[in-house]
Protein backbone atom coordinates (compact mmCIF):
# COMPACT_ATOMS: atom_id res chain seq x y z
CA UNK A 1 0.00 0.00 0.00
CA UNK A 2 1.34 3.55 -1.20
CA UNK A 3 1.58 6.08 1.95
CA UNK A 4 1.16 9.22 -0.79
CA UNK A 5 -1.67 9.83 -3.24
CA UNK A 6 -2.28 12.56 -5.35
CA UNK A 7 -6.01 13.01 -6.54
CA UNK A 8 -7.45 15.30 -8.69
CA UNK A 9 -10.04 16.34 -11.50
CA UNK A 10 -10.53 19.29 -13.66
CA UNK A 11 -12.95 20.77 -16.04
CA UNK A 12 -12.00 18.62 -18.73
CA UNK A 13 -11.27 15.49 -17.14
CA UNK A 14 -14.52 14.82 -14.11
CA UNK A 15 -13.08 11.07 -13.21
CA UNK A 16 -10.91 11.45 -10.40
CA UNK A 17 -7.08 10.49 -11.33
CA UNK A 18 -5.12 9.15 -8.91
CA UNK A 19 -1.31 8.48 -8.17
CA UNK A 20 0.42 6.89 -5.49
CA UNK A 21 4.20 7.49 -4.60
CA UNK A 22 5.71 5.90 -1.75
CA UNK A 23 8.18 8.52 -0.62
CA UNK A 24 7.40 11.55 -3.02
CA UNK A 25 4.23 13.23 -4.47
CA UNK A 26 4.62 16.88 -6.37
CA UNK A 27 1.62 18.41 -7.71
CA UNK A 28 2.35 21.78 -9.77
CA UNK A 29 -1.51 23.52 -10.59
CA UNK A 30 -0.71 26.72 -12.70
CA UNK A 31 -1.64 29.21 -15.30
CA UNK A 32 0.45 31.17 -17.70
CA UNK A 33 2.29 33.22 -14.68
CA UNK A 34 1.34 32.23 -11.66
CA UNK A 35 1.13 28.78 -9.66
CA UNK A 36 1.50 26.57 -6.17
CA UNK A 37 3.46 23.42 -6.41
CA UNK A 38 2.84 20.80 -3.08
CA UNK A 39 5.61 18.75 -2.43
CA UNK A 40 4.64 15.44 -0.04
CA UNK A 41 7.54 13.83 1.27
CA UNK A 42 7.79 10.64 3.43
CA UNK A 43 10.21 11.61 6.03
CA UNK A 44 10.80 8.62 7.81
CA UNK A 45 8.48 5.74 8.83
CA UNK A 46 5.85 8.19 10.95
CA UNK A 47 6.54 11.76 9.70
CA UNK A 48 4.93 13.34 6.21
CA UNK A 49 6.45 16.86 5.37
CA UNK A 50 4.16 18.84 2.96
CA UNK A 51 5.74 21.88 1.06
CA UNK A 52 4.20 24.56 -0.30
CA UNK A 53 5.62 27.09 -2.90
CA UNK A 54 4.57 30.18 -5.19
CA UNK A 55 5.52 29.59 -8.63
CA UNK A 56 6.01 31.77 -11.78
CA UNK A 57 2.91 29.36 -13.70
CA UNK A 58 3.70 27.24 -16.39
CA UNK A 59 6.05 30.20 -18.23
CA UNK A 60 8.71 29.59 -15.49
CA UNK A 61 7.15 26.91 -12.87
CA UNK A 62 11.07 26.31 -11.81
CA UNK A 63 10.92 29.08 -9.82
CA UNK A 64 9.25 29.51 -6.74
CA UNK A 65 8.69 31.36 -3.13
CA UNK A 66 8.21 28.70 -0.23
CA UNK A 67 5.53 29.94 1.34
CA UNK A 68 4.54 27.19 3.94
CA UNK A 69 6.19 23.68 5.23
CA UNK A 70 4.27 21.43 7.56
CA UNK A 71 5.33 18.18 9.35
CA UNK A 72 2.40 15.57 10.11
CA UNK A 73 3.23 12.99 12.26
CA UNK A 74 0.73 9.74 11.04
CA UNK A 75 1.41 7.75 14.22
CA UNK A 76 -0.17 10.50 16.75
CA UNK A 77 -2.63 11.42 14.14
CA UNK A 78 -1.60 15.40 14.12
CA UNK A 79 0.74 18.51 12.94
CA UNK A 80 4.06 18.51 15.06
CA UNK A 81 5.64 21.33 13.52
CA UNK A 82 4.67 23.68 11.38
CA UNK A 83 6.27 27.53 9.35
CA UNK A 84 3.22 29.10 8.23
CA UNK A 85 3.80 31.40 6.52
CA UNK A 86 7.60 31.47 5.58
CA UNK A 87 8.84 34.89 5.57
Amino acid sequence: MSRLYLRGTTDRIKTERTACGDEVVVAHISGWDFGVRVVATAVNDENIMFSVTLTGGSNDPLSGKPIANMVYDEIRGRVVADSWPIK
